[in-house]
């Protein structure tokens, strides 16, 4: 993997575009935070506590915490695959909207549907938009950088997925425990070895392996 550009917000990353060989393979951890993940080329295919997600070329999910493996294949005629980070820090939405508490950080509210449904266009100029700041990171200040995050936020909640982005995006305040026998369903039929399995579910294999025989018994 070749880290493209990173732009940090108060220390922390908070945009970053990335480019992988194809066929890499990377495992990680999101911790106390979520992330839009955005792929600009190639396909990757990610394995986590809940299940399997696969993203084309301009598709985007949002990542769950946890750990996770990710596969990332380029496209024909093509050695690479791209993708665009956006990093969620509950602390930093708090205080960005500290002003103006937002639904999806207010509990047991019931939210409206949005008057109009925004599709994957928007998303796609986001990104292209976000792209010249890559390109020019100094240029992005804090006061931009919070109005990009702000942007993003407003998309996403009036999107097609609107429904599943503002459980997402409570969940990140109230994080959910998947249970382990949930873990294992979900990923039953996926290409993962026992010690994957042991990753995703932030065991040790001897720890997984001895939930599994429990659970089984």
């Amino acid at each position: 993997m070749s880290i493209g550009t990173t732009i940090e917000f108060k220390g922390m990353p908070l945009f970053q575009k990335a480019r992988f060989k194809s066929a890499s393979i990377m495992k990680g951890a999101i911790k106390d935070f979520a992330c839009f993940f955005y792929m600009t080329e190639g396909t990757m295919i990610s394995y986590d506590s809940r299940g399997l997600h696969s993203l084309g070329s301009k598709e985007a999910v949002m990542k769950h915490c946890g750990n996770y493996i990710q596969k990332y294949i380029a496209d024909e005629n093509s050695q690479e695959c791209e993708a665009v980070a956006v990093y969620l820090y509950p602390e930093l939405l708090k205080e960005i909207y500290k002003n103006e508490v937002p639904s999806f950080l207010k509990p047991e509210v019931a939210i409206p549907l949005p008057k109009k449904l925004i599709g994957n266009k928007l998303i796609e100029q986001y990104m292209s938009n976000l792209s010249i700041y890559f390109e020019s990171p100094e240029t992005l200040d804090e006061e931009l950088g919070i109005l990009k995050l702000k942007e993003l936020m407003m998309i996403l909640l009036k999107s097609e997925s609107h429904e599943s982005i503002r459980k997402l995006l409570s969940e990140i305040f109230t994080p959910v425990n998947v249970k382990f026998k949930e873990i294992i369903e979900r990923n039953l039929f996926n290409d993962l070895s026992l010690k994957d399995l042991a990753f995703i579910s932030s065991m040790s294999l001897s720890t997984f392996k001895r939930e599994f025989k429990g659970s089984v018994s």
